[in-house]
Parts: C-alpha cells; structure tokens; sequence
C-alpha cells in the first residue's frame, strides 16, 4: 500500500467521461424510477448472461464495459456524462437498475500494470482489452438527457452506485466476461473496525463544531458502518453473590449470570430500511456477508485522492490492510482537530468572560 495522508474534507469529485471536467460526486435524491430490486445486466447483454439472469453471484457473467480513467471503488456513488457516439449507442437501452462494469483505461494504468508485472497480495493485474483486469460492478441509479447544468443536448448522464470488484477474465469490444472479486475470508477485524468507525464519528462531530463545511458522513458509508454493539453486563441476585463475583474475577473465574443489551457505538443518523434505493447493497450483503469490506473501500475512499492510491485499494484483498491504512491516516487529523477544537473552546470560554 502507498504512503496516505488524511484529507479530511467531504468534497469528492468524480471523472464522468473520457476526456471530460469533473462533477459533484455528492448525494442526490433518487428518481422516481428508481428500484431497490435487484440489479440486473443491461438488455443489450442479457441474452449472453447465464440462467441467473445476470446477478450478483460466484458465477461469471458477461457485461458491457465502460472504460475511464478514473479509479472506481465499492461504495462509490458518481454520474458519467456520456458523450462519445459509441457510449451512447451502447447506454441507448440503460434503465434503472441494470448492472455494467467498469474498468480503468489503459491510457491511465501505472507502467508496472502495463508490463504485466504489478501483484499485491498474491493478485496480479495486468491489461485486458482496453482496461486493467481489476474492474467494478455498476448499478444505474438514474438516467438523464441532457441538456443538464452538466450535459449538452443529445449527450447522457448515468448515475451509478459501484456494488463490488470484478476480475475481468475475457473480452470482446465492449463486452467483458466477469468474475466476482472479494477479498480473503475476515476474522478477528472487529475491534480495528469499531476504532475507526469511532474515529470518523469524532472526525465529523469536531468538524461540525468547528464549522467546517461539508461535515458529514457520506450515506454509502453510513450504508455498511458497523452495527451496534453488544455489551454483556453481569446481573446478581444479592450484594452477596455480586462481592462474591468481584473475588472470582479477580482470580480469573467466570462471573455467572449474565444479560445483554445493545448499546450504539456512537448516535448518528443512519439511513433507513425502507425507500432507501440500497436494494443492491442489501442483496449483495445478504448473499456474500461482505458488509465489513465494503466498509473498509467507504471508509478508505475518504483518505484515497490520487489514482495511485486509489488503484492500491482495488486491487487489495486484504480488508485489515484497508482498515489499518485509514485508520492510521485518520488519527493525525484527528489528533489535529482536538487542539483545534480545544483551542476554540478556551478561547470562546474567555469572550464569555469578557462579557
């Protein structure tokens, strides 16, 4: 992984076409076309998936590729502006809901990629076709002709959702075959992903208090963030059994009985069940229980703003890797925001005693 730096603002730009301006990459309200089904492949290629029907799953499927040059990540949410002839005919029949790929053009790959020599973590990654073959999965959000304040008449904004990371395995024109790419199984994470689930919950709290702009929590990472915590506290019948414990735990002994109850890491706006449009993260979750990934990719995303670092994180497979990467970005800025914040404090607290 390359050395990171956190950035600590939310304004995320995204690339919306080869060769074009950026765009606000922030939240927008869902269509009413809108569908929190589940995704399926465009109707160009429908016909070439399997029985399936084109969804998320192990097996490999076929799909209409966009190649960029930008660095697209689990979690990201962005509008492409199509423009070039041969995009439009092949986003001609996009509806809400159809799943596409992406892949970083080849014109933007690092040389190490173009040679065929770049592996981190036992995954090479070379070039396929006209793209890297580390790829995402897309979900159309939206649909919109333009003319818009971002596109000219005749031209089309997608807004997309990435759900996952594909292997591109095979390609033919703007087809590609595509395998699901996750990273390797996840134990013992829990606690490094409660310390940074907590670290960007302060991050945004000083931040509000200090009146910076844009302090808040993107939605895709309030979508996967970890659930509420657990707590087990020990329940006794007298003050007799509850001294008679304090002795056993001194001693390493088990205490007895015991009831829980769930206490929130941290009280916090989370986007609702329902109407929501993460139709698509909740399949993917439900079949692949990669809730944990995802949050690392959400919570990265943050950090990540050359295409470097960017391409670092793709191509991980490693979810401690990502986390740890973060966190230790987070932490500095964090740190920072305190004096900060404790200077604005002391220096509030003497104009009121001025007063």
């Amino acid at each position: 992984m390359v050395e990171q730096k956190w950035y600590g603002g939310r304004v995320c730009y995204e690339s919306v076409g080869v060769g074009c301006g950026p765009v606000w990459r922030g939240r927008r309200r869902a269509s009413a076309r809108s569908s929190s089904s589940s995704p399926r492949p465009m109707g160009r290629c429908s016909a070439l998936t399997s029985s399936k029907g084109g969804r998320l799953g192990g097996a490999s499927h076929q799909y209409e590729t966009f190649y960029t040059g930008s660095v697209i990540l689990p979690t990201d949410v962005g509008t492409f502006r199509i423009f070039e002839p041969k995009y439009l005919d092949m986003f001609a029949d996009l509806e809400v809901g159809d799943v596409f790929a992406h892949s970083t053009h080849e014109r933007a790959a690092p040389d190490t990629i173009k040679r065929g020599v770049f592996e981190q973590d036992g995954l090479k990654v070379g070039i396929m076709g006209q793209g890297i073959t580390v790829g995402s999965l897309l979900s159309v959000k939206d649909v919109v002709p333009g003319p818009t304040l971002h596109s000219k008449a005749g031209e089309l904004e997608v807004h997309y959702e990435c759900l996952r990371r594909v292997l591109i395995k095979g390609t033919m024109g703007h087809l590609s075959s595509c395998l699901p790419l996750d990273d390797g199984p996840v134990t013992g994470d829990s606690q490094l992903e409660i310390a940074l689930w907590k670290t960007l919950c302060e991050i945004q709290r000083l931040e509000k208090e200090l009146g910076q702009p844009n302090a808040i929590l993107p939605e895709a990472l309030l979508k996967v963030c970890p659930p509420p915590e657990v707590e087990t506290v020990p329940t006794f019948a007298s003050r007799a059994e509850h001294q008679a414990a304090i002795w056993q735990k001194q001693s390493g002994q088990v205490l007895g009985p015991a009831r829980t109850h769930h206490t929130p890491v941290i009280e916090i706006n989370r986007p609702s069940k329902a109407g929501d449009g993460s139709g698509a993260y909740d399949q993917l979750l439900k079949s692949s229980s990669r809730r944990q990934e995802l949050f690392a990719f959400a919570a990265a995303a943050l950090v990540a703003e050359s295409a470097h670092e960017r391409l670092a994180l793709l191509t991980s497979t490693s979810t401690r890797g990502k986390l740890e990467w973060t966190l230790a970005a987070a932490r500095p800025y964090l740190q920072a925001l305190r004096a900060e914040h404790s200077m604005y404090s002391a220096i509030k607290g003497v104009g009121k005693g001025v007063e």
